[in-house]
């Protein structure tokens, strides 16, 4: 599941994480490359979530990762 996009930053700045419609748009993107299934869980079971941004390109040094919690309080 490869979902290396392009994705855009408000301010000329390193991400710190997502607003409201980036979260939307992050569901949207993950149901389309099948990492998340249509019933709104993640396809890989393991639980660590699915990291958006690796902890290098992140304005915090660690990584925005979307996890189960996040896709549920989305519903």
């Amino acid at each position: 599941m490869d979902m290396r996009r392009p994705f855009r930053v408000s301010a000329p700045f390193e991400p710190l994480g997502l607003c409201g419609s980036g979260v939307v748009s992050a569901v949207a993107e993950m149901l389309r490359a099948g990492v998340l299934r249509a019933d709104g869980r993640m396809a890989d079971p393991s639980g660590h979530g699915f990291t958006l941004v690796e902890a290098e390109r992140s304005g915090t040094g660690r990584p925005i990762v979307f996890t189960q919690a996040d896709v549920r309080a989305v519903g």
